[in-house]
């Protein structure tokens, strides 16, 4: 159902008098098969918030690591040979001496904060902030 047909309904639903609110919901049903619950509730939605109707609401959380803690794992990563994080989360002071070893010149030094938010990740978290760099990895080894 489109917003339109939806907006039309609640504007004629708030309008309308006790029966004709019924009658109201009665057509909504009929077209649409929703029960008389979730019709109301679009409805209610409607006249609330037109813009969100039929959008699911997606709640994001924020970033528990730092945008220098993601591109220093980036870093270490490629100067450790692209494990995945299972392999990486156990070793990580040993991965990042090592990629402090293989640093070019024009890196700068991985801050002791940034290594300490590095060494709490876990394989998992570590494997989620990878995922566009390991896609993009495999896309240009297919190539």
């Amino acid at each position: 159902m489109s917003f339109h047909v939806t907006a039309e309904f609640a504007r004629r639903y708030q309008a309308a008098s006790r029966p004709e609110k019924g009658r109201t919901l009665d057509e909504l049903v009929a077209r649409t098969g929703w029960s008389r619950d979730h019709a109301r509730r679009v409805i209610r939605q409607a006249l609330t918030r037109p813009q969100l109707v039929g959008l699911p609401i997606r709640r994001t959380r924020g970033r528990k690591y730092s945008r220098q803690a993601a591109t220093a794992l980036r870093d270490v990563w490629r100067a450790t040979g692209r494990p995945c994080g299972k392999a990486m989360a156990p070793k990580m002071d040993e991965l990042l001496a090592r990629a402090e070893r293989r640093r070019p010149f024009w890196r700068p030094k991985i801050d002791p904060a940034v290594a300490d938010e590095l060494r709490r990740m876990s394989p998992a978290t570590i494997d989620r902030y990878l995922a566009p760099h390991k896609a993009s990895h495999d896309l240009a080894q297919a190539a």
